[in-house]
């Protein structure tokens, strides 16, 4: 017996089209096309290691995401002013037949995008929205404490590839470990007034996402379970 494949549209049917195109369009209107609030988190701040690379990363987001915000602003209205444009040249009375008939399928065709970029927009506004709440919880370092920062994750990061930390491990090691150390130093900077160049340091180097920290953590460890050898 032959499987029938079930068909709700018709190509024909242009109306039922539309009606499907909107349901979808506001069954999605809030699910992310793009980063999620998630994954901007874990693989866009932790994945920056320290918190200098993490407020860089925030930053380089940002300004890409409120570009992209802009151009779609003005998109939006150049073709608002376009779609007027072609509604008003459809009152012509020197259109002939054929020239009508393809100016309406054009503003049909223009209009029903209308939900879909909203929701493009929407979606680059929420994650502006999350990478602005990150970037107030941070210090504004000077470009002195951030190139002071450098070296410091470049050991890190560069220690990480000579292990093998790559793919599913790294982005583990970014959610389970950078992120809650970058989460406790930013919760600790906001409480202290005078942050000069040796307290943002000695922050930096006690989170528990440090080499230095973590060898200490694992040699207490190995010590601990010689001792319950012996």
């Amino acid at each position: 017996m032959e499987n029938k494949q079930l068909s709700l549209i018709d190509a024909n049917d242009t109306q039922t089209v539309e009606n499907m195109l909107r349901e979808i369009e506001e069954a999605y209107y809030d699910i992310p096309l793009g980063n999620t609030a998630f994954q901007t988190k874990n693989f866009v701040m932790a994945a920056a290691i320290t918190p200098e690379r993490a407020y860089r990363a925030i930053g380089l987001q940002m300004l890409s995401v409120l570009n992209s915000i802009k151009s779609q602003i003005i998109d939006e209205k150049i073709f608002e002013v376009k779609l007027e444009q072609k509604k008003e040249k459809l009152k012509s009375t020197d259109l002939d037949t054929y020239e009508k008939q393809i100016l309406e399928l054009e503003i049909l065709r223009d209009s029903s995008g209308t939900n879909y970029r909203k929701k493009l927009l929407n979606d680059s506004m929420h994650e502006f929205n999350v990478l602005y709440e990150e970037f107030k919880k941070y210090p504004r370092y000077t470009r002195e404490q951030f190139e002071s920062a450098e070296y410091n994750y470049f050991s890190q990061s560069l220690d990480r590839q000579a292990r093998g930390v790559s793919g599913a491990i790294e982005s583990l090691i970014n959610m389970n470990e950078d992120l809650p150390a970058l989460a406790s130093y930013a919760e600790t900077v906001q409480k202290l007034e005078n942050l000069n160049n040796e307290v943002l340091d000695k922050l930096r180097l006690s989170m528990p996402n440090q080499l230095d920290v973590i060898r200490k953590k694992e040699e207490q460890r190995a010590m601990e379970l010689r001792r319950s050898q012996m």
